[in-house]
């Protein structure tokens, strides 16, 4: 009896599984053209920088400072550090334990594995939000043979990870607003917080999507229920920020993520020449010394200043010299916001570049790097993007995918911001790991308007009344009485429109011409499209 039990479990799991790869391919098969695209535009990218790049690169500076974070947490199991935060070393320390000793050409491998992913990740979440698979693959296609982009695989530094984790924040945000699972949230809170440990710029997004989780509960109507897990998840998050903070704050009497963001505000002085503007006369004698540093055209070096030529000022975590750069920016706040505003439109406008010196694209790949370099104009729609993502989630406080493009827009605004305020340097490698984002809102609003405009156009040339009225009064009421997951309750349609609904008079549309459009309005704004639904 137990073997024909175990027969029969077995046959069960089987078929389940059969199932399963049956419903895949079902799913998979509209895409497989666009899909087909997307691989070899990937295959064609990665063969353009394996043979146009070095294996790998050691960035001076950051990338010897992660590999020496990664030998310590192997021989001490030691996470905590005033500079670094722990995120990409322990990727390194992990690689490292593997292969008894420092392979870096494990690193990069896993590192382009990591992008390919994040590739038909952004494919698959273009897709989600704009229910058009061209577009997605649109997206894609750019992301995936772009070698400006493809070129921080080989350097040992942290920007692959990067990307790939805010790529998997946003998708795992769409996939918990359409399905509202716990599961979903807790990866999403988990991907959060290893964010903020990889690159603490990014320490603001927690805040910000958890902020709209609770007013997009609220406007739903569904704060009751959601308050408990949201606040849960945003407690984890920072709390465990908090406990890195306070580790460093015990060992090493730095109360923060890293000491560098100092080093970046002292930077702002000396890129915005800001240096005798002080108030407080305790920075007289650093004033004149910043004075001369420049006047002797060493440029904008705060490491070399810092470090080598005073290096009295890099003690107690540069705070002596970060107090300095807020006294400055404290009394001075216009001319501060005004040269940072410039900064952060330069952010916004910069083209792509190689950061490897030693990159030669062959010259037939040359129009491609000018296509992949021309789409990213995007960035100057992004005041219109955030304006039509308001409004769409204004009118439609249940769609889950205004919410995800409107708070794309808005950590790409808090991204730029971040680099125009608070960063020296570096702004096209700060800017890089949301470039996607740009191509993924403008296609799927793009999608969406083209969508609208045909719908219009059928509506116009539709020679009977009733469908349109029809098809309208179903919206109305898909708007004002359903969620994701409720099924479209007649009996709260407004008075007026039940009654025209149901009087079956000429041009007014019956219930008996509805239920046969319910399959074609199943894929609305406020349900996953069917196809990539889980």
């Amino acid at each position: 009896m137990k073997v024909k039990a175990i027969n029969l479990q077995l046959i069960h799991i089987k078929q389940r599984i059969r199932l399963k790869l049956f419903g895949l391919w079902r799913a998979i098969q509209p895409h497989l053209v666009p899909l087909v695209l997307v691989t070899i535009a990937v295959i064609v990218g990665q063969y353009i920088t394996f043979v146009s790049h070095p294996l790998y690169s050691i960035f001076r500076g950051d990338s010897t400072d992660y590999i020496n974070f990664a030998n310590s947490i192997l021989a001490s199991l030691h996470i905590f550090d005033p500079a670094r935060t722990p995120g990409y070393p322990l990727l390194l320390a992990i690689v490292f334990d593997l292969k008894n000793g420092q392979s870096f050409s494990v690193v990069v491998f896993i590192q382009a594995a990591l992008l390919i992913h994040a590739t038909y990740m952004v494919y698959l979440l273009s897709f989600r939000l704009s229910a058009n698979r061209w577009v997605a693959m649109l997206v894609a296609l750019l992301m995936g043979i772009n070698t400006y982009l493809l070129n921080w695989e080989r350097e040992i530094l942290s920007e692959t990870l990067t990307i790939w984790l805010i790529v998997m924040i946003f998708l795992m945000l769409e996939r918990y607003v359409s399905y509202q699972r716990r599961s979903d949230l807790i990866v999403l809170t988990a991907l959060l917080t290893y964010s903020v440990f990889t690159r603490p710029f990014d320490v603001f997004i927690p805040a910000l999507i958890f902020a709209f989780l609770f007013l997009y509960a609220l406007r739903k109507k569904e704060l009751k229920r959601e308050w408990k897990p949201l606040l849960a998840a945003a407690l984890v998050a920072y709390g465990m920020v908090g406990v890195f903070i306070l580790g460093n704050g015990i060992i090493y009497g730095y109360f923060g993520l890293s000491e560098i963001s100092s080093v970046n505000l002292f930077a702002k002085v000396m890129e915005y020449k800001m240096q005798t503007e002080y108030t407080d006369p305790q920075y007289t004698v650093i004033s004149a010394q910043l004075n001369a540093f420049e006047q002797a055209k060493n440029g904008i070096q705060p490491f070399v200043f810092l470090n080598h030529t005073h290096s009295p000022y890099s003690y107690d975590h540069y705070t002596f010299a970060a107090d300095y750069a807020k006294d400055i920016f404290w009394h001075h706040p216009g001319e501060y916001t005004l040269k940072s505003l410039h900064d952060t439109w330069l952010a916004m406008t910069l083209p792509q570049i190689y950061y490897d010196p030693h990159h030669s694209d062959p010259a037939w790949f040359q129009p491609v790097t000018q296509v992949t370099q021309a789409s990213m104009t995007t960035y100057l729609f992004l005041p219109f993007i955030i304006i039509a993502a308001l409004i769409w989630w204004w009118r439609q406080p249940r769609s889950g995918k205004a919410l995800v493009v409107l708070l794309l827009a808005l950590t790409q605004v808090g991204s730029l911001l971040e680099i125009g305020f608070l960063s020296y340097a570096y702004p096209y490698r700060l800017r890089m790991p949301l470039d996607w984002a740009m191509l993924t809102m403008t296609g799927v609003l793009l999608a969406l308007a083209l969508q609208k405009i045909v719908q219009y156009c059928r509506a116009k040339s539709q020679p009977s009344a009733n469908v349109t009225l029809a098809t309208h009064l179903l919206d109305d009421a898909l708007d004002e009485t359903l969620l994701p997951t409720q099924k479209l309750n007649w009996s709260l349609l407004p008075t007026k429109k039940r009654a025209l609904v149901n009087s079956g008079k000429p041009g007014r549309g019956s219930v008996r011409s509805l239920p046969p459009m319910l399959p074609d309005m199943a894929q609305r704004d406020d349900t996953p499209p069917r196809d990539f639904a889980e």
